[in-house]
């Protein structure tokens, strides 16, 4: 077969705790932090593949900033949840003095608030984090507007370039004791939504039922004060019950340009929106999407800042420039082409439930296509591998990224034919030690007696046979 594709869909576990049955959307009022806030050297910028390293003068020249990422999974629970029932109106977002304020939803009017609604280099004459907004100020905020809900979004880190990615998710306490009831059952809840997006490339001892949930307290190592509450996370100190989600790590360099993509970084905030509509037994979502990746079946890639996961489908080669059509029952129903920033990655959403045709074009790939089967409120993940068409790989289409893959084919020439040696007939050879061109060979009959040949590998004879007769050992007689 000239195609290898594994097809994952989403088969979400919810803990059986989760739902606290049925509620009106419209009593909601649920808080959306996006972490972080500017293009500022704390908002975790990263270079990626053909991007310039961070440059204070001109950063939204960088690759990845876990602002712009944060708020994208943001407003795209935010849209989601309106899908359940949810209100947002945006004309209500409050003018204020305050930069870091502007644009944030402050209205009972409203369902949903947001810190922010907007990620930019700040104006002349405010420092470099005034978008950044101050933790304790959003989680006061939470609580005077009387939330049931709280979440923070971010994504972790670890050394760069490592294999290490999973997700966190803290609540304000210690382990197994929230301080504000039902956080870690809210966590629980959600949980399973995230893990089930395969392409995350999950690499730990967690799974779908063993959940990295954590008390701050416990997590941080020790206890602080902010208004009024003990904790550990600023963000948290409220007696809003919700949680901080670290998605992924980011420093997990293919899951760092998958996020380059930003409807990618939507699947996330798709996964929080039914995490939290399963909490409260929400319905209303009746569309479905596909979320996929498609690589190249034999061409491995590495980079200075892509290192795949051994074993993992990160290894192989993420494609640029597939132009990837949805069809059903011949008629196009939408296309997509997936971007230049090495991830492969390709999103169709809002689709009716149904079954559908993917297929696959690129000039340097025969084309491919596969069927796929959408429901509702539930996130398709096809994972496909297209063959590649060129007539010789030994070009290094990827050199200029600094990438070294193998030759599509090597020619191999015979040089060496192995003959049998009829002194060796019916033995089993134990031992063999080459010495120049000479090798010498210890080998047993059905009866344990040793045989021992000298045997002369340039032209393939047998200079000697040596006698073991009247030798005698512990273990075999030599």
């Amino acid at each position: 077969m000239n195609y290898k594709h594994i097809f994952a869909a989403a088969a979400l576990v919810i803990a059986t705790c989760g739902s606290i049955g049925a509620t009106d959307a419209s009593q909601l009022r649920i808080y959306i932090n996006p972490g972080h806030g500017s293009w500022s050297a704390n908002d975790r910028p990263m270079q990626t593949i053909g991007r310039s390293a961070y440059n204070s003068s001109n950063p939204d020249t960088t690759g990845f900033f876990e602002s712009n990422t944060n708020l994208i999974k943001g407003l795209a629970l935010l849209e989601k949840l309106r899908e359940y029932g949810l209100t947002y109106d945006q004309t209500l977002n409050q003018t204020t003095s305050t930069i870091s304020a502007i644009g944030a939803a402050k209205t009972s009017a409203n369902n949903i608030m947001m810190s922010r609604v907007k990620n930019s280099t700040p104006p002349p004459g405010y420092e470099g984090d005034a978008f950044n907004r101050t933790r304790t100020v959003i989680a006061a905020e939470a609580e005077s507007w009387n939330c049931d809900m709280f979440i923070s979004i971010h994504s972790n880190a670890a050394t760069e370039g490592s294999s290490t990615n999973y997700p966190l998710f803290e609540f304000r306490g210690t382990d197994n004791n929230p301080y504000v009831a039902t956080s870690d059952v809210m966590a629980q809840t959600v949980w399973p939504y995230l893990y089930n997006i395969v392409h995350m490339r999950w690499n730990s001892s967690y799974s779908l039922t063993k959940m990295n949930i954590r008390g701050d307290i416990s997590f941080g190592g020790s206890t602080v004060y902010g208004n009024g509450y003990p904790g550990y996370l600023g963000v948290l100190m409220s007696n809003v019950p919700g949680f901080l989600v670290e998605g992924y790590f980011h420093t997990y360099q293919p899951a760092r340009q998958r996020a380059m993509n930003w409807d990618v970084d939507r699947q996330e905030g798709v996964a929080y929106a039914r995490g939290i509509a399963a909490y409260y037994g929400l319905s209303g979502e009746t569309t479905g999407d596909i979320y996929g990746i498609v690589r190249d079946q034999d061409q491995l890639f590495t980079d200075n800042l892509y290192t795949p996961a051994s074993g993992s489908n990160d290894i192989y080669l993420p494609l640029n420039g597939v132009k990837v059509t949805l069809t059903q029952n011949g008629s196009t129903v939408a296309t997509y082409t997936t971007d230049n920033e090495y991830n492969g990655a390709f999103v169709f959403a809002g689709l009716q439930p149904g079954s559908y045709t993917m297929t696959f074009t690129h000039s340097n790939y025969a084309t491919y296509s596969e069927s796929v089967t959408v429901t509702a409120a539930n996130t398709t993940y096809p994972i496909v591998f297209l063959s590649n068409s060129a007539a010789d790989y030994d070009t290094y289409p990827d050199e200029a990224a600094g990438s070294v893959t193998p030759a599509w084919q090597y020619n191999m020439e015979q040089e060496y034919v192995d003959n049998a040696i009829s002194e060796l007939s019916g033995k089993t050879i134990r031992r063999t030690v080459l010495n120049g061109d000479n090798l010498y060979i210890l080998a047993l009959d059905s009866s344990n007696d040793p045989t021992i040949i000298v045997y002369d590998t340039a032209n393939k004879k047998v200079l000697a046979n040596v006698s073991t007769s009247g030798m005698t050992g512990d273990y075999l007689n030599v």
